[in-house]
């Protein structure tokens, strides 16, 4: 049996809608989300799509559920004896086009990449050089961005992943805290997404300033992508890395090539349909061609 498991925190329907929805217009097996602090009418969504609530505290902010999900996510596939292969999926920015597992190979552990280079990539650069210093970054400099809200793999393969996770996630909050100075960088790190989150300078001064001690059990927003390029250029160098535009997935921040067909899909380099579009609210332009709502991330 196959399984579809995500996070879902603090979301208003607008913010799920779109998810399920192209979900279980493809998929109609074992769907799980990690949840916390959801609406009535969220939950009442999840209910009619047959998608069941794995409820999890979380210490404010709501977004420590990004480090949180891994434990939670491991607890769920220790709890399913009988799954064969998941795929561990963000939730807010993702739409389905297609059966997640029709294009997964049979490995352990596969993770899609981005079009960029982590040294490239300023944000995936400072998660990587707070979290595992320098040296590290010049290792892994080279090496394109895998993003971790889409991995997938057998059920072995996952809770290894999961495991090694878990592991990183502890070993960071309790080492010595590398992120002072990070405020100084906020103008170019938002330089970098293009404007697109014109409040990112003012969070990273927070984050600078506040420094987000690790000894409080708290890690900055995005520090589990650093710590999944850790292992999976790594520790884990056994992942099936599968490049943007051939696989199941496409990660559509650094995209700058689509093809569609004339039913508005968007399609692979060979021309197949890619059954999971990932970070599709870096392009608003083409939400109606899936039949998604302008406003839908503020609703």
């Amino acid at each position: 049996m196959n399984l579809v498991l995500g996070t879902c925190a603090g979301y208003s329907p607008g913010k799920i809608r779109h998810f399920v929805e192209s979900l279980r217009c493809w998929f109609n097996g074992k769907a799980v989300l990690v949840t916390a602090n959801l609406p009535p009418e969220t939950k009442g969504i999840l209910k009619k799509y047959d998608i069941q609530e794995h409820e999890i505290h979380v210490e404010p902010p709501l977004f420590n559920i990004q480090v949180s999900r891994y434990r939670a996510y491991r607890d769920v596939l220790k709890s399913l004896k009988n799954i064969e292969r998941a795929f561990l999926v963000d939730v807010r920015d993702v739409f389905f086009q297609a059966d997640p597992f029709l294009m997964l190979p049979e490995a352990p552990l596969v993770a899609y990449l981005e079009e960029q280079t982590i040294g490239n990539c300023k944000i995936n650069s400072a998660w990587i050089t707070h979290l595992y210093g320098a040296r590290r970054l010049a290792d892994l400099g080279a090496r394109s961005i895998s993003c971790s809200g889409t991995t997938a793999g057998t059920r072995a393969g996952l809770l290894r992943y999961l495991d090694l996770m878990c592991r990183e996630i502890d070993a960071a909050r309790s080492s010595p805290i590398r992120l002072a100075g990070l405020g100084a960088r906020a103008i170019s790190l938002a330089g970098a997404t293009g404007g697109k989150w014109p409040g990112l300078p003012r969070y990273i001064n927070l984050m600078g300033r506040e420094i987000y001690p690790r000894i409080s059990g708290r890690l900055p927003l995005g520090a589990d992508q650093g710590i999944h390029n850790h292992l999976v250029h790594g520790e884990l160098s056994e992942t099936i890395l599968i490049p943007n535009r051939i696989g199941a997935v496409q990660t559509m921040h650094y995209q700058k090539t689509f093809l569609f067909d004339r039913l508005g899909r968007l399609l692979n380099d060979d021309g197949s349909v890619c059954p999971i579009l990932h970070q599709i609210d870096r392009h608003p332009q083409f939400f109606s061609l899936w039949g998604i709502r302008q406003g839908m991330f503020n609703s």
